[in-house]
């Protein structure tokens, strides 16, 4: 049975970079449950290159997400970096120095990068390492008779098997990055709100 095309993407997200990235990692996601749908696991023989192609275009869209919420920080709070300068480094030190009152602004995005405690810097760290040294590796779970039953991610930093399979994790990732541009966003609107005379 052919699948039914996606709709088309809005033409006004691309000003919005955040939206727009988390579009594209939810085309991905359900190019994702597609191939298991059709080939019954993502580490199928014949569809795991193309799996994981879009694990890895799932990360990059998902994970880009920050980058647009600090660009959106320095345009919103006018901080008057060029492009290549807004990281979270540059961004915090500026906040902390010159707007005290929204200092907390990156709390979340710094979280995300530094903090193991929080769910989406394994997240990052998947897409570092696929980007950068090579493939998930995957725990695989079969039944007699009936093949793959399961994939989880294996964990990049304990080399231990994760409990939720890899579409649940993928799923839950894009619910946790949906949510943090939320939380971004709404500090923005509160300081600015709060500054507006």
């Amino acid at each position: 049975m052919a699948s039914s095309p996606s709709p088309p993407l809005d033409p006004n997200l691309p000003d919005n970079r955040g939206n727009y990235k988390l579009k594209a990692a939810s085309r991905h996601l359900d190019n994702l449950r597609q191939i298991e749908a059709t080939a019954g696991s993502l580490v199928s023989s014949n569809d795991r290159m193309h799996a994981e192609m879009e694990i890895d275009e799932f990360l990059y869209q998902l994970i880009g997400v920050k980058d647009a919420l600090l660009q959106e920080i320095n345009c919103e709070l006018h901080l008057g970096f060029t492009l290549e300068e807004v990281r979270i480094e540059t961004v915090n030190n500026e906040l902390k120095q010159k707007r005290p009152n929204a200092s907390d602004m990156t709390k979340e995005i710094f979280s995300m990068l530094s903090d193991p405690q929080d769910p989406l810097c394994q997240v990052n760290d998947f897409h570092n390492h696929s980007k950068h040294r090579a493939i998930i590796g995957k725990a695989i779970k079969a039944a007699a008779g009936r093949g793959v039953t399961k994939t989880s991610f294996i964990n990049t930093r304990n080399r231990e098997e994760m409990e939720t399979p890899t579409l649940d994790y993928l799923a839950d990732s894009y619910t946790r990055i949906e949510d943090l541009q939320k939380k971004v966003r709404e500090k923005i609107r509160r300081y600015r709100n709060s500054t507006a005379t």
